[in-house]
């Protein structure tokens, strides 16, 4: 029972951190460089690749993608 428990708080928290991440990174790359290194993955990301175009719309397609998949797993969760 407290492993299904511990198991439901991971999963809200990753989906949590998945949506933080994602629409910070759809809205703004600069600011989502400004948030704290525990609630930001940023992988292979600079602060400087924001000054580049491509780089820049790179970042916001991922966020894209990364909003998507998290309110797709909440809708598997909540509507089966």
């Amino acid at each position: 029972m407290l492993t299904h428990f511990v198991g439901w708080v991971v999963a809200a928290w990753v989906l949590a951190m998945m949506l933080v991440n994602g629409i910070t990174m759809l809205t703004s790359p600069r600011m989502w460089f400004r948030l704290p290194s525990w609630v930001r993955a940023n992988g292979r990301f600079k602060e400087e690749d924001c000054n580049n175009r491509a780089q820049s719309l790179s970042i916001r397609a991922l966020g894209g993608i990364a909003t998507i998949l998290a309110m797709f797993f909440l809708a598997v969760i909540f509507f089966g």
